[in-house]
């Protein structure tokens, strides 16, 4: 199995959390567990990381401490836990190696065992170690689960056809405790304290308060700079119509008429005619120009010549 790469996670926008690698008992035990693949030590996905909070605090530190349960779960049903043995005085020539023992079952033994219904058998199995990879707590001494197969398969090379069975060792594997703990202290360690934390909050509703009175500006000068535009906008709008009205009022006018008109666009390759009728507006006439006026004040130019027919109130 690929080895575990570690990778970093930023908690509350601030702060990295970096994983610390498990000592396991073999570097070939990927403790990401099963479909893991490229995906990281920890799945905080569940979690509000961005929120500096005590609550988002606590339940980090819980996801932490339980992922170092699975981490125990999964290193020792991969076979990549530790054993505790007892280890003995004699050591190799060069003093490097220790021998060791720990109770074990023979694999023949166990078959009769089954077939008979007999009481089970333990034996004291010893094998050699090296101190290097030996690890102690205490009065314990804990040995990687796939150094003490390795010593006990030795161990059964050189023993009599009888005791050269198989050896299994009866203590279940584990995650020592000192590891285990120093493990989640590794990570915990590496976040904020809750007065880091409350700092941090503090800081955010600051600045949100901020962002806040900000947007609230903005939008004040955005509202008073449209309300000027609106107000200039109207007084544009009336200087166009007071000259509208000076323009008009030399004119010949004829006011609250039906109008009929042509509009001429090319289709398939000819000028062709569409007649526009409009009733209820006012004509002012000025040379060839024909200014249209609708009832809701927009108006037109036309040609006199584009003119068909114009039929006043008092005609219809």
């Amino acid at each position: 199995m690929a080895k575990l790469i570690a990778r970093k996670t930023i908690v509350f926008g601030v702060f990295a959390l970096e994983d610390v690698l498990p000592q396991t008992a073999s570097d070939f035990v990927d403790v990401r567990g099963k479909g893991w693949a490229g995906r990281d030590l920890f799945d905080f996905s569940s979690l509000d990381l961005h929120s500096p909070t005590l609550e988002a605090l606590a339940a980090l530190k819980e996801n932490i401490v339980q992922r170092a349960d699975e981490i125990e779960k999964d290193m020792c049903e991969k076979k990549g836990g530790w054993l505790l043995v007892k280890v003995g005085k004699k050591e190799s020539t060069g003093g490097k190696s220790v021998q060791c023992s720990i109770p074990c079952l023979l694999e023949n033994e166990e078959e009769r065992r089954k077939e008979h219904d007999v009481e089970r058998q333990e034996h004291n199995c010893t094998f050699w170690a090296p101190k290097s990879q030996l690890h102690q707590e205490g009065r314990e001494h804990y040995c990687p689960g796939w150094l003490v197969k390795k010593g006990l398969e030795r161990t059964s090379e050189r023993s009599n056809r009888r005791f050269g069975a198989r050896r299994l060792p009866v203590p279940s594997q584990v995650w020592p405790r000192g590891l285990k703990e120093a493990w989640i202290e590794a990570h915990l360690i590496q976040l904020p304290t809750e007065e880091e934390v409350a700092r941090l909050a503090q800081e955010n509703e600051r600045q949100r308060n901020e962002s806040k009175k900000k947007a609230e500006r903005q939008a004040e000068e955005a509202r008073l700079e449209q309300e000027h535009r609106d107000e200039e906008a109207k007084k544009e709008a009336a200087r166009l119509q007071k000259r509208k009205e000076k323009r008009r009022a030399g004119m010949e006018c004829r006011e609250n008429v039906t109008i009929v008109w042509n509009e001429w666009s090319r289709r398939g390759g000819k000028f062709v005619a569409e007649e526009y009728e409009a009733e209820g507006v006012d004509l002012y006439f000025s040379g060839e120009r024909v200014y249209v006026v609708f009832e809701d004040g927009e108006e037109i130019i036309k040609k006199k010549s584009s003119i068909l027919q114009v039929v006043g109130r008092e005609e219809r």
